[in-house]
């Protein structure tokens, strides 16, 4: 679906000599990924809505997507894939956050693991988007900077109101478990 909309849409730019007919593919493929993106947020936001969990899932939005784009992590090779996994890592969050209890001194392991996955790790490239020295400096400098700070209003929201905390909590580790899980996935494939 996202493809022939987003077809479309291209046709539609080269037509009104919006853009240029040598980039029509860049702009489709630009264009699939924002409507993916679209379609999967509103699904999620849809879940939330009517199980009225709207605060934990717009946290874990904030920092599933917000800690992704400085990171990476796991690329899946279809749209459908992809909204599967997103939405199935969204569903185990909400689960866990619900029935885990995570105390604000947790943070700690968590800071400490996930900073030593980010330095060694981050950012996990897209394989579509490849990054040059400077920029993956800067994004894993970015990355650490991030998830510090993550960590730390996580800890203190579970001070104040616990299954914030506790979304944010699993939210930052799903993260970090994706970038794992991207690096054994590449190594299967070598």
């Amino acid at each position: 679906m996202e493809h022939v909309l987003a077809r479309s849409f291209s046709n539609y730019l080269c037509r009104h000599k919006i853009i240029e007919e040598e980039y029509f593919d860049i702009y489709v493929y630009g264009a699939e990924l924002v409507l993916s993106f679209i379609v999967t947020t509103g699904f999620i936001l849809i879940i939330g809505i009517i199980a009225g969990m709207i605060p934990s899932t717009l946290a874990h939005l904030a920092v599933f997507i917000a800690l992704r784009r400085f990171t990476g992590g796991y690329h899946a090779k279809t749209y459908l894939r992809c909204k599967i996994i997103t939405i199935a890592v969204y569903l185990s969050v909400m689960l866990a956050a619900r029935y885990a209890d995570v105390a604000w001194y947790i943070y700690l392991p968590l800071t400490l693991i996930g900073n030593a996955v980010i330095y060694t790790l981050a950012p996990v490239e897209n394989p579509n988007k490849p990054l040059t020295p400077e920029d993956k400096l800067r994004l894993r400098r970015l990355s650490h900077l991030f998830f510090t700070a993550l960590c730390s209003a996580g800890a203190a929201l579970s001070l104040v109101y616990r299954p914030l905390g506790n979304t944010v909590f699993f939210s930052g580790a799903s993260v970090i478990a994706l970038m794992i899980i991207t690096i054994f996935q590449k190594g299967e494939q070598k």
